[in-house]
C-alpha cells in the first residue's frame, strides 16, 4: 500500500475555502483516496491544524476534519513521543540554516522513519529535507 505523510498545511487548505490551495488539496486527497493511498501524520500536526482553525467560525470544521482522521482506518495518526520529541529537538537544533519549526522537523522525521518519498503539503521545507511535496504553486 501506498503511503503518504499529511502536514499542517495540507489539512488547512482542505478545510479552509478560502485558502489559494483549497480546490487543489481536495483534487489531490480525492486522488490519494481514490488510489488507495494511507495517509500518515502526527498528533504535532492535528494540534497544529486545530489552532490554525481555532476562530469560532473555522473550529466546527476542525472538529469534523479531526473526527473523521480519527475514524478513518486509511489514517495513522502517530503520537509523539520522549524519544521522538528528542530527536525532532535534535533536529531542529542541527538546522541553523533552515527555518524548519518543531512540527515540520518531528513530521520529517516520522516521514524517514516510514521510509515515505512524498509529503502532502504546500511547504518548501520538506523540499529542502528532500521529499517531494504533493502541492505546489505553478
Amino acid at each position: 500500500m501506498n503511503s503518504v505523510f499529511v502536514d499542517t498545511a495540507a489539512l488547512i487548505a482542505i478545510g479552509n475555502k478560502q485558502d489559494f490551495f483549497h480546490h487543489a488539496a481536495n483534487q489531490k486527497q480525492q486522488a490519494l483516496v481514490k488510489a488507495q493511498t494511507h495517509f500518515i501524520s502526527s498528533d504535532f500536526v492535528i494540534a497544529e491544524f486545530c489552532n490554525a482553525f481555532s476562530r469560532v467560525k473555522l473550529r466546527a470544521t476542525a472538529v469534523q476534519m479531526v473526527n473523521s482522521i480519527y475514524q478513518s482506518k486509511a489514517w495513522t495518526v502517530i503520537s509523539i513521543n520522549e524519544d521522538l520529541m528528542t530527536k525532532s529537538l535534535a533536529l531542529f537544533t542541527q538546522m541553523q540554516d533552515k527555518e524548519w519549526g518543531l512540527v515540520d522537523c518531528s513530521s520529517i522525521i516520522l516521514a524517514r522513519e516510514n521510509q515515505l518519498d512524498s509529503i502532502f503539503t504546500t511547504d518548501k521545507h520538506f523540499e529542502q529535507a528532500g521529499f517531494e511535496i504533493l502541492l505546489k504553486q505553478y
